[in-house]
C-alpha cells in the first residue's frame, strides 16, 4: 500500500512539474506577444503623423502621367469615365427619403457627387450649423438613446456599419459625431456629404462637434485636399475654402443630461465653459495655425480653449504637460480631470481623438472615456471600431450585456453613471421629478469579414506595423547603406547597434525603439554581438504574399507601388461596396490610355498578377484585402 502511495505520489509531482512548465512557457509566449504588440502599435502611431514623401511622389508620378493620358486618348475604353453625376437621383431640398437614397448611391453603386451637389451641400450645411451654439445641450429622456460615433477619419464603410447597427437618426435615436471626419481615408468626401445631409434632415437629432482636422492646414498636410485634388481636379482649393468656413462653424462640444461632457480632444486645467460658450468659433477657421496679426487675428485666450479641446490627450500622472507628440493641446491628468469635473458639476468626459486597439479605453478612475469608431485605422485588421450609446434607466433595473438589437455589434461594456443630486434627475413629461441612472454602452462596429480572437488581433497588429514600416524604410535604402558604409572606415561590414540607432533614427526621422527593433530588421555580427551586419537589412525576401510565393519579385515591385495602386483605383476605377475590380478588364483600359512608360511598368505588373491569379479572383480582385495579405519576414527567418 505504500509503494502504490508513492508511486501514485511521484506520478502527481511528474504531472504538476509539467503543467508548472507549460504554465510557464505559455506566459513567457504571451508576454513576449504582449510587448512585440505594443512596440508594434507604437510604430504605427509613429506614423500618424508622420507624411510618407516616397508613397505621395509615387501616386504623384503616376497620376501626373495618367491624368496627361486620358486628356488626350481618344479610345474606346472607357478609361476617363472617372465622374458620374449622381443628383438626378438625390434632389434638393433634401429629405429622409433622399438621404437614404444618397446612402443607397454612395454605398451600393459607382456614382458619386458632382462638384456643385458637394459645394451645394457643404454650403447650406455652413448657414445652418452658424445658428448652432458653441456647446450644445442635449437632455436624455425616457425609452431614448443617444449614441456618440467617434473618429471616422473617411472611413465610409464604418460610418455606414455605424447606422446598420445604430439606425439612422430620429428623436428617440439622437447622434453625436464626435470629429475628425475627414483626412487620413479615401473616402472623406463622402463621409462629409452623408454627415452634412444627416444634420439638414433630421434637425435636432444630430450634432456636429469639431475635431483637430476640421482645420484648413491640417485638411492641407493629411489627405483631403489631396483627396478633393483627385475626385474634382482642378478645383480642389476652392472647395477646400467652402469646406473650411463649414469647419469653422461647427460647435465644439456637447452636454448629455447636464452629467455627461463630450469633446473631440479633452482638457486643460484652464478649460472653462463659460469662456467656451462665448467664444467666436467662426475666426477660428485654423486652430493648428491662427491668424495673429491684423483684423482676423484671433483671441489667445479663446484659441487657447478650443485648442485644448480639440488637441488634448490624457495621461496617467497627474499635472498637465506639453502634448509634444501632436505638437499642440496638453496632455492631462486625473486630476485635471477631476477638476473639470468638479467645477461644472459634471461626471463623465467622452472624448474621440486616439486611436485605440480595441476602439474603446476608460481611464482617470472611469472618468474618462475614449472611442474611436474608423477601424482598419492603420491598415488591415490593426484596430476595432466602436461606439457608445446613453440611455435612461432605473437604478434599481438590472444592467444587461445583450445588444441592442440582431443588427449590433458585441457590446463590451457597460456601466451606470447614478444621478448625484436633485438638480440634475430626469423629469418626466408629466412633471414629476424622478432619479434615474445614465446608462453608458460601449458597442463593436461588427465586421462579417473577420473573427475576433485576441491572437489573432495582436498578430495582425504586428505584422501590419513591421508591413508599413519597412514599407517606410524601403525609401532610404541608398541612403542607409550609404550612412552605414561611411561609419564603418574599415571596411568590415559592421557598424556598432548605437550607430545603426542612430542612423534609422536620422534617415526615417521616426523616434522608435530601434535597438529593440534590431532583432527583427538587421543581423548581428557573429564574432560581437554589440555590432551589426547592415548589409544584411536589405538582402532576402523580406517581404511575401501568399498568393505570390511562386513569382516574389512581383511581389517586391507590387509591394513597393501599393500606394500607388491603391489610390489609382480609387480616381479612375471607381468601385461600389464591394471595392472590387475586374483585373483584366483594368489591364486593357491601361492599355488604352498611351505609352507612358509609368503606364506601361504599371500595365506589365498588373498583367502578370492577372496570370497568377485564379481567373474567378481576377474578376473580382480586392485590392485592399489582397495588400492586407503581405507578411514581413524577420530578418532571422529570411532564405
Amino acid at each position: 500500500f505504500k509503494q502504490s502511495c508513492f508511486d501514485i505520489l511521484q506520478y502527481f509531482v511528474a504531472a504538476f512539474r509539467a503543467a508548472v512548465l507549460i504554465q510557464c512557457w505559455y506566459r513567457k509566449v504571451v508576454a513576449k506577444l504582449e510587448v512585440r504588440r505594443q512596440c508594434a502599435w507604437r510604430v504605427l502611431q509613429a506614423f500618424e503623423y508622420t507624411r510618407d514623401e516616397g508613397d505621395l511622389n509615387r501616386v504623384a508620378e503616376f497620376f501626373a502621367e495618367l491624368s496627361r493620358e486620358t486628356v488626350v486618348s481618344n479610345a474606346p475604353c472607357g478609361a476617363a469615365a472617372i465622374w458620374v453625376d449622381s443628383s438626378d437621383e438625390v434632389n434638393f431640398p433634401l429629405g429622409q427619403r433622399e438621404f437614404k437614397n444618397l446612402l443607397h448611391v454612395l454605398a451600393s453603386t459607382k456614382k458619386r457627387v458632382t462638384k456643385e451637389w458637394f459645394e451645394r451641400i457643404v454650403s447650406e450645411a455652413a448657414n445652418a450649423l452658424q445658428h448652432e451654439p458653441n456647446i450644445s445641450e442635449i437632455q436624455l429622456e425616457e425609452n431614448s438613446f443617444v449614441s456618440i460615433c467617434g473618429d471616422l477619419h473617411g472611413n465610409l464603410q464604418a460610418l455606414l456599419q455605424f447606422f446598420s447597427q445604430n439606425g439612422l437618426p430620429s428623436e428617440k435615436n439622437r447622434i453625436i459625431f464626435n470629429g475628425d471626419f475627414v483626412d487620413r481615408g479615401y473616402k472623406s468626401v463622402e463621409v462629409l456629404c452623408i454627415l452634412f445631409a444627416a444634420y439638414l434632415v433630421f434637425p435636432g437629432c444630430v450634432f456636429l462637434n469639431r475635431g483637430n482636422h476640421e482645420d484648413i492646414r491640417i485638411n492641407e498636410l493629411y489627405g483631403f485636399k489631396r483627396e478633393l485634388s483627385w475626385k474634382f481636379p482642378n478645383q480642389e482649393n476652392e472647395l477646400l475654402q467652402t469646406c473650411s468656413k463649414a469647419f469653422s462653424q461647427l460647435p465644439v462640444a456637447c452636454i448629455v443630461d447636464q452629467t455627461i461632457f463630450v469633446c473631440h480632444g479633452g482638457v486643460a486645467s484652464s478649460t472653462d465653459l463659460h469662456k467656451v460658450r462665448t467664444l467666436d468659433r467662426s475666426k477660428l477657421v485654423s486652430v493648428f495655425s491662427p491668424c495673429l496679426d491684423g483684423p482676423k487675428a484671433v483671441n489667445l485666450q479663446e484659441w487657447e480653449q478650443l485648442l485644448n479641446l480639440l488637441w488634448s490627450d490624457p495621461q496617467e500622472k497627474c499635472g498637465a504637460s506639453l502634448n509634444t507628440f501632436r505638437g499642440a493641446g496638453c496632455c492631462f491628468g486625473p486630476d485635471i480631470t477631476d477638476g473639470f469635473l468638479q467645477r461644472h458639476g459634471l461626471q463623465l468626459l467622452i472624448r474621440s481623438h486616439q486611436c485605440i486597439p480595441e476602439g474603446w479605453k476608460l481611464q482617470h478612475s472611469e472618468k474618462v472615456l475614449t472611442v474611436f469608431s474608423a477601424y482598419n485605422y492603420f491598415g488591415h485588421n490593426t484596430n476595432e471600431g466602436a461606439y457608445i450609446r446613453l440611455s435612461l434607466r432605473s437604478p434599481k433595473s438590472p444592467v444587461t450585456n445583450e445588444p441592442v438589437n440582431e443588427n449590433t455589434g458585441e457590446k463590451v461594456h457597460s456601466f451606470s453613471l447614478l444621478t448625484l443630486n436633485a438638480g440634475n434627475a430626469y423629469h418626466s413629461k408629466t412633471g414629476f421629478k424622478n432619479q434615474w441612472a445614465t446608462q453608458v454602452e460601449v458597442v463593436l462596429l461588427e465586421r462579417p469579414e473577420v473573427k475576433r480572437t485576441e491572437q489573432c488581433s495582436k498578430e495582425f497588429t504586428i505584422n501590419a506595423a513591421f508591413v508599413k514600416l519597412w514599407n517606410h524604410v524601403l525609401q532610404f535604402e541608398d541612403d542607409i547603406l550609404k550612412d552605414c558604409k561611411s561609419v564603418d572606415k574599415y571596411h568590415t561590414g559592421t557598424i556598432g547597434i548605437s550607430e545603426w540607432c542612430d542612423i534609422m533614427r536620422k534617415r526615417t526621422q521616426l523616434q522608435l525603439p530601434w535597438r529593440f527593433l534590431r532583432s527583427y530588421l538587421v543581423n548581428a555580427a557573429t564574432t560581437n554581438v554589440s555590432r551589426v551586419l547592415y548589409e544584411t537589412m536589405f538582402t532576402g525576401l523580406y517581404v511575401v504574399h501568399p498568393k505570390l510565393k511562386s513569382n516574389p519579385e512581383l511581389a517586391k515591385q507590387l509591394f513597393y507601388y501599393q500606394a500607388a495602386i491603391k489610390t489609382l483605383f480609387e480616381k479612375f476605377f471607381p468601385t461600389g461596396d464591394s471595392d472590387s475590380v475586374d483585373l483584366t478588364s483594368v489591364c486593357k483600359r491601361l492599355n488604352c490610355l498611351g505609352i507612358s512608360p509609368k503606364v506601361k511598368e504599371l500595365g506589365k505588373l498588373l498583367e502578370t498578377l492577372a496570370q497568377i491569379l485564379p481567373c474567378d479572383e481576377c474578376r473580382r480582385l480586392n485590392f485592399q484585402e489582397f495588400f492586407s495579405g503581405y507578411k514581413f519576414v524577420e530578418i532571422s527567418r529570411r532564405i
